[in-house]
């Protein structure tokens, strides 16, 4: 059981040694990153509260980590934390930083000995006490400890500067084995110089060497791995080669001199590779690299920016760089160059070079100043990437997305129904504008005459377009036309086509040409004419969106040709429509010798009293239609009472009441008769709801039906009738406004009257 505790407390003062290890381990890098904001002043202090702890531990605690292996923390962990320390000062800063850390350490070691040596002379004071007798001997041997721990510690700070350099050039692979080498050797040492000042003599002293030296080494390893992670990803750099820092100004003068001089050959080596490599860089670089001084004047380029240009080296330097870019970007680079310089800002921006051979490079430049150590700009430094590709493939997009709002707009005038002028004028409008030509015309094939007239043009100077007609297979639109196919003429000086049309080529001084025919589902509908005065080359994108223009103006004409064929179907229709009501209304007349004539004098009257009410045209046709349709029920009554000279019985009227529903029954199955049904079927109801066949009352009646009503009334007892002679027209006047709001709308009997009196 004994074993079993003693190997368990072994273990656990391992643990707490380790744990010691790693947290002051990252206490000092922490403390160390934090450096560019609170300075180093804080992990001085803290290496400064390190040393009397480290004083205390080395001087009281001891841990047997392994049988016959006895390690003071004090000793191991805090002295190895101080040279880590130092290390990383010497590695990432100067020899006057180095040098401060290196006498803060000394400083606090001397101090804390000092009041060592002060308090133990103050207990020599008082020797009546045993227990003082022992704190004394205490302090005595903590002091001597102290004061040679310091001096070793000198030691060890020059010594690591020296070993460290030795070792970084010896090894310059292996960054962990670099660092490992130089803290175990220093370590080492220490572990020899210090025990053999404090312990030798005593019989324990190989065990404590020992035991020294291998903890110091185990911990040189922690600390290397530690320092190996923080260089390797913490704060990256170049651990190949070190600059010498004469720390203690310990070194001769020709010593110096040979260092500085060794500094200075591997500094030139340095710069040479590093031009050596800038060049390389440059000269390959896939964009190109120029550099002008604080003026702006160019005053270097690398061969892919001549490549770009097209442009030599000679010619680019100074100003000329500005002969090569494009007119219409010279002036506003040139001012945002000289904007830029004289803000000494970097600039960035988009302009083009026009090479030798005539080809356009689109490039983006941008520049940043080029600063001195004294925060004044020497020059600037910038790079020209080329952007063509880009620039042609955003124009595309922009000429297609024109193209669509151009053929988006032409799609809605057809749909729209506008007037075939308008729709083609339009159509013209968006070619010339996004094909950049000059004129176009459009030509409209006559089937019968075979002939290529005028319909629309835009871009001429004079009328004279106007006059064109061509027979099919005459001219570049004839011949178009006939063929089926597009015709160009780079040059109408030499093929002028017509004769005909030379005077209007000359006068409008065109150059270029072309003409696409104009076919929809098989069928030629005419040509599609275009006009430049310069010469003409287009690419077969250009002559795409031609071809496609081409077939919406034919569309555009079919569309116009279908709906003007249908327009004068409906004509036809509706001119038999109305003839055929007109013979029904006749047939009724001649069926009734006595009404003869009253058809169409309330037709007329009707329509005369809907007019002045503000009825629209297209009502009109229905209540003309319904007005001459209003007793065509009438042919369902029998001719015994129809014809009766005297009064009607009862049962006769209720058959005579029937015919409304009999001409419902007549008129419905013609849907174009349907609007026109309300005078036949309502024509019998009254305002007040006492009419027939469904007693409708007020507004229910519809409108036309109490227009007819008041009408009907007047006719019919303005006439003679085989059961009484006709009414004076004072008396008829008179009924009707009795009747005003009982058998007749109170409006229409007034707009009656206004129309009648």
């Amino acid at each position: 059981m004994c074993g079993m505790a003693e190997v368990f407390m072994n273990n656990l003062q391992l643990a707490i040694f380790s744990s010691e290890a790693i947290i002051i381990a990252l206490l000092v890098l922490i403390l160390f990153r934090m450096r560019s904001r609170f300075g180093l002043s804080p992990l001085y202090i803290t290496l400064g509260v390190f040393q009397p702890i480290q004083t205390i531990l080395a001087s009281t605690v001891y841990v047997e980590v392994l049988p016959g292996m006895i390690v003071s923390p004090g000793s191991v962990i805090m002295f190895t934390a101080s040279l880590f320390v130092i290390l990383l000062v010497y590695i990432f800063e100067d020899a006057l930083e180095t040098r401060k850390a290196i006498y803060g350490i000394m400083f606090a070691n001397l101090t804390m000995t000092l009041l060592l040596f002060i308090f133990g002379a103050q207990l020599e004071l008082l020797r009546t006490v045993n227990l003082l007798d022992l704190s004394r001997e205490i302090l005595h041997r903590t002091a001597r400890m102290m004061l040679t721990g310091t001096i070793v510690l000198f030691a060890d700070a020059a010594l690591l500067i020296f070993v460290y350099e030795a070792v970084w050039r010896l090894i310059t692979r292996n960054l962990f084995l670099r660092i490992y080498l130089t803290i175990a050797l220093i370590l080492a040492f220490d572990s020899l110089a210090f025990t053999t000042g404090v312990f030798y003599g005593q019989s324990n002293y190989i065990t404590i060497l020992v035991s020294s030296i291998i903890g110091k080494l185990v911990m040189a390893a922690f600390y290397a791995f530690i320092l190996t992670i923080y260089l390797r990803f913490a704060e990256p750099s170049n651990h190949k080669t070190q600059p010498f820092r004469d720390i203690f100004h310990m070194l001769s003068y020709r010593q110096k001199f040979e260092i500085e001089q060794q500094r200075g050959q591997q500094t030139e080596s340095l710069l040479r590779e590093s031009e050596g490599r800038y060049q390389t860089l440059a000269r390959i670089s896939p964009v190109g690299i120029f550099r002008t001084d604080a003026n702006g004047a160019t005053t270097y380029v690398n061969p892919k920016w001549c490549e770009v240009s097209g442009l030599s080296y000679e010619d680019a330097l100074g100003d000329g760089w500005l002969d090569a870019v494009h007119p219409d970007d010279k002036e506003k680079l040139s001012e945002g160059w000289q904007e830029s310089t004289r803000l000494k800002e970097g600039s960035v921006s988009d302009y083009r070079f026009v090479r030798p051979d005539g080809t356009v490079a689109w490039v983006m430049g941008q520049a940043v100043p080029e600063i001195d150590s004294d925060k004044q700009i020497v020059g600037y430094i910038g790079t020209i990437t080329d952007i063509t590709e880009r620039k042609q493939a955003e124009e595309k997009a922009q000429r297609q997305l024109r193209r669509l709002e151009a053929l988006h707009r032409i799609d809605m005038a057809i749909t729209a129904g506008l007037d075939m002028h308008l729709s083609l004028g339009l159509l013209l409008e968006q070619l010339l504008a996004i094909l950049k030509v000059d004129a176009a015309v459009i030509l409209l094939l006559e089937p019968h005459t075979r002939l290529l007239r005028y319909v629309v043009s835009r871009g001429f100077r004079t009328d004279n377009i106007q006059q064109t007609q061509l027979p099919l297979g005459s001219g570049h639109a004839g011949r178009a036309a006939l063929e089926r196919r597009v015709v160009h003429v780079h040059n109408l000086a030499n093929n002028p086509g017509n004769p005909a049309r030379s005077a209007i080529l000359t006068t409008e001084k065109f150059k270029s040409y072309f003409a696409l025919p104009l076919i929809v589902k098989g069928q030629v509908k005419g040509v599609l004419e275009v006009f430049q005065r310069s010469f003409l080359n287009p690419d077969q994108e250009w002559i795409n969106f031609a071809e496609t223009m081409a077939n919406q103006a034919a569309i555009t004409i079919d569309n116009a040709q279908l709906f003007e064929g249908m327009q004068k179907s409906n004509m036809e229709l509706g001119i038999a429509y109305d003839a055929t009501i007109a013979g029904w209304s006749h047939a009724m007349d001649l069926r009734d010798k006595e009404t003869e004539g009253h058809t169409q004098r309330v037709t007329e009257t009707t329509v005369q009293l809907a007019m002045k009410l503000g009825i629209d045209s297209q009502e009109l046709v229905h209540i003309r239609r319904g007005a001459l349709l209003h007793d065509i029920g009438k042919l369902g009554v029998p001719d015994q009472i129809l014809l009766k000279p005297g009064k009607l019985t009862e049962a006769e009227w209720e058959i005579m009441r029937q015919h409304p529903a009999y001409a419902l029954n007549m008129l419905t199955p013609i849907t174009h008769l349907l609007p026109a049904l309300n005078i036949p079927y309502c024509h019998h109801e009254k305002w007040d709801g006492t009419g027939y066949p469904r007693c409708l009352k007020g507004e229910q009646i519809p409108l036309a039906a109490r227009l007819f009503a008041v009408v009907d009334v007047w006719d019919a007892l303005g006439s003679d009738r085989p059961y009484r002679k006709a009414w004076p027209q004072e008396q008829v006047l008179k009924y009707i406004r009795e009747e005003a709001g009982k058998h007749f709308d109170p409006q229409v009997v007034d707009a009656f009257l206004k129309l009648i009196i």
